[in-house]
């Protein structure tokens, strides 16, 4: 009988794409240390096995590329030939040839050849004879037909170590649609336990006017047994009992819905690794073509997330990455030249936070040019001047995820077309509804942070009415729930605020952002405090309603273009649920607070103060208080940013909180009156320490003036300013 090498290749491709990922990963850190032989080792046993199992299925053009690489491998170890940056280079070109054959063999196509001509390279190698340069060989290295220098990807993303089975997603997507259905069914199992217990106070309240009635006509009280007090009452106890078992049932089936919940969904979850796996070996090259010398690094890459969610984080990381080495890391000597050190480091590190996955994306290089994305956004018709001039550092720099932007001077391979960073947003807020932030820094680097849902199929998620319409919000996305006064709501420059533990936190109406009627008004409110990081803002709601882990549905096709809402649920009772955005509406509640500009604002030249303060709320209140009034005003996060700022622009006051990362607003006052620059202008401490030592404290080391952050208001700040300039 005929050997059908057909029902094996998917299996060796697996195989083949596990140890190919081995490779490339050993080969990286084997160029960092070539005293290393175990790595060498590693990678000459998996090149063995490549080969061994390409001639068992007769795969003789895959086989020969490892036999060759096996050859120049064991020569390497032998000492025969030392390692070189040429070698490296046609290395990692016969594992990516390698790999391009095996892809080619899955696709079912005939007579595969080594066009690269890799064996006879590597015979030459043997020989001593290795000419071509990395530089040179990475131009003419075929590229990915959707991302350029991108290396060659994963056979396959099911991983292959013992006691594991593979499984297709189809299943886990019946399995997954079937758990959706339980805990619909739960929900309206909860529901007629609801309708039971009604009934229940019904039929007590039934047996109690039977009693009295009895009562009330001895002469007419029937002896039968079947009275209808009697009846009344054994039928109120069946109620009960059945009620009783009832919630009994739905305990259990809540957590054997709980349970099977975690257990199906954990079948679909995947490391993060599966996705950035191949970015050491991307890192390499563009570093090797751009003539950088960059360390990367990964940590929490065993951080696991739904397949769904690995699927669409994978582009947007990795044109963060290439962003990183192509705008961020500064050539070797351009570092130098800053006192920095020659190698550049980019680090991807990623984690859980409550809900979410939290991935950050740090370089320590240039950091985004603010005032060139300022002039791009102009001279492109992204924002007005005078739009741009109210905007903070970081929203500015969140202008480059825009299609089409970029500060590039010049279009390279690898960046410089403004198509890169728009699918980074694209991916990240549209599709998966998560959130990201830019933090950057002129010479010490940039951080983006990544905050995405674990799974995009079942969600923890709050329920809560605004003008008897039902809405939801991931519980991920809130960060407290609080209901106040009225009378404790105060406004600030026409803004709608809340003191909370003496930070002041900007509010909002949700109906007014939602367009929605007013409703019924009432003496309190229930806040929702959403965050996305370190800001928080408040959006007012009519009354809250449950907790529940739901079944996300996608919206219906006349809501598909609304860009507050993320999706749909179904409640026990039947009725329809709109998840919101927690992103985009707490961008609409800038929005709608913005377009209120106060109009008493003084008119006269315009002096600068900076505010210096780590709460993004609270320093963006008090810049649209200061602003309000025709006062110029930067902002800095902290002590170390606020100094930076002012060796380069002389302030005519400056405001500061205490404490703040890396420098306080203490040692800050303390640094300013030491300098010539600073020695006389006022500085007002606005903190929440309201102790006598701290006071005493913040006029010692040189502050004017001290106002706490508890009984901040409005004209108190405005006073206090306009005395001391």
């Amino acid at each position: 009988m005929a050997f059908d090498i057909s029902k094996f290749i998917g299996k060796f491709a697996e195989e083949a794409g596990d140890h190919i990922s081995k490779i490339n990963t050993s080969l990286l850190e084997y160029e960092k240390d070539t005293e290393n032989f175990d790595l060498l080792n590693q990678v000459f046993r998996s090149a063995h096995t490549i080969k061994g199992s390409a001639r068992i299925l007769q795969l003789s053009y895959i086989s020969d590329v490892a036999h060759k690489l096996e050859d120049v491998l064991d020569t390497l170890r032998n000492k025969k030939i030392l390692p070189s940056k040429e070698m490296f280079s046609l290395l990692f070109r016969a594992v990516d040839t390698m790999s391009e054959m095996v892809e080619k063999t899955v696709a079912g196509q005939a007579d595969i050849k080594d066009e690269h001509g890799i064996c006879t390279e590597l015979e030459r190698a043997l020989e001593g004879k290795l000419i071509e340069t990395p530089e040179k060989k990475e131009t003419t290295r075929p590229q990915s037909p959707s991302i350029e220098n991108k290396p060659s990807k994963k056979i396959s993303e099911i991983q292959v170590p013992e006691e594991q089975i593979k499984v297709q997603a189809q299943k886990l997507d019946d399995s997954i649609k079937v758990m959706g259905e339980i805990l619909s069914n739960h929900a309206r199992m909860k529901q007629g336990l609801s309708d039971l217990e009604e009934i229940l106070k019904i039929s007590k309240k039934h047996m109690d006017v039977s009693k009295n009635s009895e009562k009330a006509s001895p002469k007419n009280r029937s002896t039968s047994p079947t009275s209808s007090a009697e009846i009344a009452k054994l039928l109120h106890s069946k109620i009960k009992k059945h009620s009783s078992n009832m919630r009994d049932v739905l305990n259990i089936h809540g957590l054997l819905t709980e349970g099977l919940r975690e257990k199906v969904l954990q079948l679909r979850m995947m490391p993060l690794s599966s996705a950035v796996e191949t970015f050491p070996r991307l890192v390499r090259d563009l570093s090797l073509s751009s003539g950088k010398e960059i360390d990367f690094i990964l940590e929490g890459v065993d951080t696991e997330m739904d397949k769904r969610v690995i699927e669409k984080i994978g582009d947007p990381l990795l044109h963060m990455i290439r962003n990183s080495v192509d705008h961020g890391i500064e050539k070797p000597e351009d570092r130098e030249k800053k006192g920095k050190p020659r190698k550049g480091t980019i680090k991807v590190s990623a984690g859980y936070e409550g809900g979410n996955v939290h991935i950050e994306i740090s370089d320590d290089g240039g950091g985004i040019p603010i005032e060139s994305i300022k002039e791009k956004a102009i001279q492109r018709n992204l924002r007005h001047e005078e739009e741009l001039s109210n905007m903070s550092d970081a929203e500015i720099a969140n202008l480059i995820f825009e299609p089409g932007f970029s500060t590039s001077d010049i279009i390279t391979d690898v960046s410089g077309r403004g198509v890169g960073m728009d699918v980074v947003k694209g991916n990240i807020v549209e599709q998966l509804k998560g959130s990201i932030q830019t933090e950057t820094t002129l010479d010490e680097g940039t951080c983006f942070t990544v905050r995405v849902p674990l799974t995009l199929t079942v969600m923890r998620i709050l329920l809560f009415s605004v003008s008897q319409t039902l809405f939801g919000f991931p519980i991920s996305s809130i960060r407290e729930i609080i209901r106040v006064q009225k009378n404790e709501i105060i406004e600030i420059v026409n803004k709608k605020a809340i003191r909370l533990r003496d930070q002041i936190i900007p509010i909002t109406d949700l109906k007014t952002i939602i367009k929605l009627p007013e409703s019924e008004d009432r003496e309190d409110a229930v806040i929702l405090l959403l965050a996305m990081g370190n800001e928080v803002i408040g959006v007012m709601i009519d009354s809250l309603i449950s907790e529940e882990d739901m079944e996300v549905k996608p919206l219906p096709s006349h809501m598909r273009n609304s860009d507050l809402a993320s999706g749909a649920t179904i409640t026990g009772k039947g009725d329809v649920v709109i998840l919101l955005h927690a992103l985009k509406i707490m961008e609409k509640s800038k929005m709608t607070q913005g377009s209120k500009k106060a109009s008493r604002a003084v008119k006269k030249e315009k002096q600068r103060i900076l505010v210096v303060e780590d709460s993004v709320s609270t320093r963006e209140i008090e810049k649209s208080i200061l602003e309000s009034y025709g006062y110029q005003v930067d902002i800095a996060s902290d002590g170390i940013e606020g100094l930076e700022k002012t060796q380069k622009v002389k302030y005519d006051l400056v405001l500061s909180d205490i404490e703040m990362p890396r420098l306080d607003g203490f040692a800050l006052v303390e640094k300013l009156r030491s300098t010539e620059d600073y020695k006389h202008i006022p500085i007002i401490i606005v903190s929440s320490r309201d102790r006598e030592e701290d006071k005493r404290r913040g006029i010692e080391v040189g502050a004017d003036a001290y106002i706490i952050k508890g009984n901040f208001d409005q004209s108190n700040l405005i006073a206090t300013v306009q005395n001391l300039i």
